[in-house]
């Protein structure tokens, strides 16, 4: 996790989950191989043979029969063609797509991502379908995954979702975090061992953004939004409407993007709201930075660290 650091004892491991990040299912093995093997400190694993795009975790657990609850560290693996670089007038370089996302073409399904709660690694899967259906289709894994779970003094913890990769915690009490007690060093303005994006790359600075607002009209901008593919277009970027995943549902997938930052405001972080104002047709779609509680599952947009 972007760091010397062990993760312990390994006696076991194995691929946790596969998604195409679709409607269909994929098998056992279709994205990676089952002979997953640690030796050597390395963990090995290979790509199916006939290679396909999409996403998985590899876990590796401190028993050899890989029993739930015993998850010492997990990988996210990211099956996806080169993403492109897009430069926001020298305020920050961004990948072309969400993380997870294995496309970067507007109004692909494959172009919406995972969801990730703010400050943990691990990724959720998102809708299976652009449009604005309820309740939301949600894309298809390997495994049947488990119901959300409030969060307690003994769920909040690093150590807990480090051991549950699979469950997303929810909060009803203010701050309304996963984490308790809250932790803001989780994601920050230098690559923490929590942060998801891949290499050379790491949770954005809302700063790339902010220039494209207008403080004059209630701080918020006006991107262009397409109704055919359910995008927005912000400067020289195209951003889904994926929605948002709160405990077990997803939306509102086809109407609103969110997009955290690693940017903490007091008890909140900030995230980017893209609304496409459909409550009254006709009305300018529009987009703003605020602060939002850290259990909600928003979609990231990865900064090219330099």
């Amino acid at each position: 996790g972007n760091t010397d650091v062990s993760v312990g004892d390994v006696k076991g491991v194995k691929v946790l989950w596969e998604t195409f990040g679709t409607a269909t299912a994929p098998q056992i093995g279709d994205l990676i191989k089952t002979d997953v093997s640690y030796s050597d400190g390395y963990i090995t694993f290979s790509t199916n043979d006939t290679y396909h795009k999409g996403n998985a975790v590899i876990a590796a657990y401190s028993d050899a029969g890989c029993t739930d609850g015993n998850v010492l560290w997990s990988w996210h693996i990211w099956l996806t063609d080169q993403p492109a670089e897009h430069n926001y007038d020298d305020q920050g370089i961004l990948m072309d797509r969400n993380l997870g996302a294995t496309s970067g073409t507007p109004g692909d399904v494959e172009f919406l991502g995972l969801f990730y709660q703010w400050g943990r690694k691990d990724p959720f899967l998102g809708s299976s379908n652009i449009n604005r259906i309820s309740p939301t289709p949600l894309a298809q894994s390997t495994i049947d995954w488990p119901s959300s779970v409030e969060t307690n003094d003994t769920k909040g913890t690093v150590d807990y979702v480090t051991r549950h990769p699979t469950i997303f915690l929810t909060s009803s009490q203010s701050p309304l975090d996963w984490s308790i007690p809250q932790n803001d060093n989780l994601w920050s303005s230098g690559k923490t061992q929590f942060d998801p994006c891949p290499p050379g790359w790491q949770v954005p600075n809302k700063a790339v953004w902010a220039q494209y607002l207008d403080s004059g009209r209630g701080n918020r901008g006006y991107p262009e939004f397409s109704n055919e593919s359910r995008t927005f277009l912000v400067s020289v970027g195209y951003y889904p409407a994926a929605g948002e995943k709160r405990g077990d549902d997803v939306s509102p997938v086809g109407n609103n993007g969110y997009y955290w930052t690693f940017n903490i405001t007091g008890t909140y972080s900030n995230y980017i709201c893209l609304d496409s104002n459909s409550v009254n047709p006709g009305d300018l779609p529009y987009y703003f930075i605020a602060d939002q509680s850290r259990s909600k599952g928003y979609s990231v947009r990865c900064q090219k660290i330099e």
